[in-house]
């Protein structure tokens, strides 16, 4: 049996990722072993947390190796879900069974959860900063402009006096 339970393709589905429960069920193992399934997830979850252009659908074990350690470094530690180097080794060799992958992808759901009032949390800070940035540009561009407009006023001025 290799289908994927309901709930897990039901999550999926309701992030669009209706083509990752067609590649978990045609082959789960093969759909998880290089890490883009993971980092799609989190992607469409959290699209700040992750870039996706920095993992690869590969073949090659030592590509798949870098996925999935880059993945733990930056993202599955940051959701306190990270993976020891034996566990990633097993991934990566396709020497993980179909039950750790379920295991797994419920608890990245649960982790994903749980991390979401941090992820806005932070995104209310960035928003903030971004507007104290445009606010404080406009301020800047506001007086020079000011400046401007006093210099002309001023220079206007001193030709009516003149004639």
């Amino acid at each position: 049996m290799n289908s994927l339970p309901e709930d897990l393709s039901e999550w999926l589905i309701e992030l669009n990722l209706s083509d990752c429960v067609t590649s978990l069920q045609k082959n789960m193992v093969l759909a998880f072993v290089d890490g883009t399934l993971i980092a799609n997830i989190i992607h469409r979850t959290f699209p700040r947390l992750i870039l996706l252009q920095s993992y690869e659908e590969t073949s090659n074990v030592s590509k798949r190796t870098t996925n999935w350690q880059l993945l733990n470094r930056k993202v599955l530690n940051v959701l306190q879900c990270e993976l020891g180097n034996e566990d990633i080794s097993k991934i990566v060799s396709r020497n993980i069974q179909r039950g750790a992958i379920i295991i797994f992808l419920r608890l990245l759901r649960t982790k994903l959860e749980a991390y979401q009032s941090v992820y806005d949390k932070k995104q209310r800070k960035l928003a903030q900063e971004q507007k104290f940035k445009r606010d404080n540009f406009k301020t800047i561009i506001d007086k020079q402009q000011e400046k401007k407009r006093a210099s002309v006023h001023k220079t206007l001025e001193e030709m009516n006096l003149e004639n």
